[in-house]
Parts: structure tokens; sequence; C-alpha cells
């Protein structure tokens, strides 16, 4: 994964993004800036001359940003402070705890919490993974390891509503396509709205459930208040899902 540009708003939702060599090349060609100067187009921090602040996400490093030369005048937006500077560097701790998450191993993940681990922390390779959601789609050895995984990251911070920057999954939609009711279970008690969540195609948790075939999870999802008739970005609804897999055995249209 190459470096993105992110623009947050005070709760940490991604409103935007952008490949940086794309928005490089729309920069030079609209203000005649070398591709080389990326100090006109980043800082770190935000700036107190400008109104947009956004997120600079590199492989190994996410920097609070300023775009007022590329984007003109945007609606200024806080960027929550566990994703900004050394809170998300790929120290030796936030990778062992992102370690653990992934693994649904609880002691590793407490040893890195107490070391000063970022709950928060977000994996700086491939889809750019939050250890919560790392927790939701572990399969621990323990019958509750990812559970208590979940409950340590919650307690020390972790945000049940951080979402991917690809497909805008929370950790309930992770939870619930893995089958995981113990994590659901978890997530839900601690923010019960997230039954509703959405992601980028506007599928919830049950959705997700759905696709998995994990009935105790859809039970579950159910009986906190999940929308048995929420329709998706496709107008799909979890029953038009389960109709369309118990006809076809795929879902790639549903």
């Amino acid at each position: 994964m190459g470096p993105m540009i992110l623009i947050c708003s005070n709760s940490g939702e991604v409103l935007w993004y952008v490949g940086w060599g794309v928005l490089l090349k729309n920069a030079k060609k609209k203000y005649g800036c070398e591709q080389t100067k990326s100090e006109y187009f980043w800082s770190s921090g935000a700036r107190k001359d400008t109104p947009t602040t956004v997120l600079f996400v590199a492989p190994h490093q996410i920097h609070t940003c300023d775009l007022s030369y590329i984007m003109g005048t945007l609606q200024e937006v806080n960027v929550p402070e566990y994703l900004r500077g050394t809170l998300q560097e790929e120290t030796k701790e936030n990778v062992a705890l992102f370690e653990a998450a992934s693994e649904g191993d609880v002691d590793r993940l407490r040893e890195a919490l107490n070391n000063g681990a970022n709950a928060n922390y977000f994996d700086q390779n491939g889809e750019l993974l939050g250890a919560l959601h790392a927790v939701a789609r572990s399969h621990s050895a323990s019958e509750n390891g990812s559970a208590l995984c979940a409950t340590e990251l919650i307690e020390k911070g972790a945000r049940v509503s951080a979402a991917l920057i690809s497909n805008r999954n929370e950790a309930i939609h992770e939870a619930a396509s893995a089958g995981s009711e113990d994590v659901c279970r978890v997530l839900l008690e601690s923010s019960p709205q997230c039954a509703g969540s959405e992601n980028a195609f506007g599928n919830t948790a049950l959705h997700a459930a759905v696709r998995s075939g994990s009935a105790d999870v859809v039970k579950l999802l159910l009986e906190r208040g999940a929308d048995i008739n929420k329709q998706n970005h496709r107008g799909s609804s979890a029953l038009h899902i389960a109709c369309f897999l118990a006809s076809n055995g795929k879902d790639d249209d549903a």
C-alpha cells in the first residue's frame, strides 16, 4: 500500500480519501508544483491559517495534514488524537498488539497494552486493519480468547465505530462475517448502536451474518435490535440474501 490522504470527521469517520501519487499529479497539473516538493502539501500538524485538517497515511505512520494548497477551502474537521503522530507509529509495542489481536492472544495483548501500545492502532500494511477489526477476524485457540481481547481493547479506549478505509466495515461487520458470536456480544454490549452500522455498500452486521451462515450471530443481532428489513445499496435485505444463497449458493449479486 502506498501513501494516502484521508479527511476524517471528529468521530474518526473517513469522509474522503485518495492516493498520494494521484493527489500530487493533480496538484502539479493545477498549480505547477513539483512532485518532490511534498512540503507544500502536508505538515506535522494542522496549520492555523487553514480550515482543512486531514490525515497523511504512509506505510509507517499517520500525520495530521494541510491540503488547502491543493483542494481549496474545506469545512474544518478535527482529527482524533488517537490517530495522530506517534500513536500510529509502527513501534514494537503496536506491532505486538496487532499480532496478539490477530491471534486472539489476550495475555500478549495485555502485555502490549501495559507497555504503551495504542488500543486504536491500525496496522500499516495491507488493509490498514485496526486492532479491534483484527480481533473480530481472529480465531483464537481458546474459546473466548478473541472476546477477551475485544474487551481489553475497548476498556483501553478502542473505538467500536472505527471503520476500515477499504469498505467502511466496523468491527461488528468483521465479527459477524467471521461468525464470532462472543465478539459480537462484546461489541454490542459496549456500543448497542453498532447493530445498525452500515458499511460502504449499505450492509449491516445482519447482512454479514447471513452471508456467513451464522445463525447464532443472526439471532443475537435480532435480539439486540437489528433491523430485519434494512436494505443495502442494492436493495437487498438480509432475507433477500438468505433466499439468494439458498437458491444459488453464492452472493455476488446480492
